[in-house]
């Protein structure tokens, strides 16, 4: 983006992107935080599988994602 944009021409500003971008981010996080605590381990846990999928795709080592019980 230029410096020459006229900001009535209805194209966003880095600054409103920027803005909204970090409310949604704070929002996220507080959402995230009310979870409970075994939501947050499921979280992690298949942030784990899609850690492990990408590294063993590229020929990487990879740890094997916990092993949790079904409930």
């Amino acid at each position: 983006m230029g410096s020459d944009s006229n900001p009535d021409d209805g194209a966003e500003t880095i600054e409103s992107w920027m803005a909204r971008a970090l409310a949604a981010k704070r929002i996220r996080r507080r959402e995230l935080a009310r979870l409970p605590f075994e939501e947050k381990i499921k979280i992690v846990v298949q942030l784990q599988r899609i850690t492990t999928e990408i590294r063993t795709s590229m020929g990487l080592p990879a740890r094997k994602p916990w092993d949790l019980p079904d409930q």
